[in-house]
């Protein structure tokens, strides 16, 4: 596999080369990125969704946040960089049930913020 992506501009350039090994255990190849890449967000993270605001006002309209602001936003990071890591390690599919557990509650969280997962 090899990707580069230039950086963010109208004409930007994209190359992505998928090799047929890279596909076998696509969920494993793409639990690596995936740990790598919020590590990095982590590392950088100057902001954090609306959910955890304490308000979260729109049209005037106060939609509540539940708080706790980027530490809850590294918080969650954290449980989704766990659970990846536990899918990117050799041995998985795991048969401990705290480490399905906690790989289906990374999914989950992953799934949840995905639009979230910016800086």
């Amino acid at each position: 596999m090899h990707i580069h992506l230039g950086p963010y501009r109208k004409n930007r350039k994209v190359l992505v080369q998928i090799n047929d090994y890279d596909v076998w255990n696509m969920d494993h190849t793409l639990s690596i990125i995936i740990v790598e890449m919020l590590i990095k967000l982590k590392q950088h993270c100057h902001s954090y969704p609306l959910d955890f605001a304490e308000e979260n006002m729109h049209d005037g309209v106060n939609y509540g946040g539940q708080g706790g602001g980027i530490k809850a936003w590294h918080n969650i990071i954290d449980q989704i960089i766990e659970g990846f890591s536990i899918m990117a390690d050799k041995n998985w599919p795991s048969v401990e049930i705290e480490d399905i557990t906690k790989a289906q509650h990374a999914l989950n969280l992953f799934s949840h913020y995905y639009m979230d997962l910016w800086d």
